[in-house]
């Protein structure tokens, strides 16, 4: 019990409705006013895992690219949006998707998934930005696994979420499938 109400809790950050995982809260507009100060002077790293369609290789992917808003909930890599820089590494390659690490320097709304589909690796079941529909997936395979805050002063501080259900099953049967071809 750490004697905060639910409602005096304030978002530092947000995640995209069906991107599930870390997100940090400030316990008062003090403590909030503090972290927001941390995420804007790139002291909060996020970092994401998710499955992507195709074999993005071995080596990590920089996508460097603006992000503009194109309708009530799509967004495009666009000269004319914000600026955003996705890095993606590569951590297991199956016969047609790869589970990735993902870290944003920026924070844009739907950022990793305007990067990824443009550069032609969508997440899996995420049919917005280009992926094949899949009957077993509601929703985009994407979660906020780890944030590490480094604060100017102090020991930094890391927070990790483990993988949901679906996502540990999804991993396991490509896995499975890779060792049965």
């Amino acid at each position: 019990e750490l004697g905060i109400s639910p409602g005096s809790l304030k978002p530092i950050h947000r995640l995209d409705a069906s991107t599930s995982g870390l997100m940090l809260f400030g316990r008062d507009k003090r403590s909030a006013r503090y972290y927001c100060q941390l995420l804007q002077n790139m002291r909060v790293q996020k970092s994401y895992l998710t499955i992507v369609e195709g074999r993005l290789g071995k080596k990590h992917l920089t996508c460097r690219g603006n992000i503009k808003k194109t309708s009530k909930k799509s967004y495009v890599v666009s000269a004319g949006g914000q600026s955003a820089k996705t890095i993606v590494c590569p951590l297991e390659l199956f016969a047609e998707h790869t589970f990735c690490e993902v870290s944003i320097v920026h924070g844009r709304k739907h950022q990793i998934r305007a990067h990824l589909a443009h550069a032609g690796f969508p997440i899996l079941a995420d049919t917005l930005y280009g992926a094949k529909e899949q009957a077993f997936l509601a929703q985009p395979l994407l979660h906020a696994a780890k944030l590490e805050i480094r604060p100017k002063k102090g020991p930094s501080r890391t927070f990790e979420a483990p993988l949901p259900t679906k996502f540990q099953e999804i991993l396991k049967e490509l896995r499975q499938s890779d060792k049965r071809e």
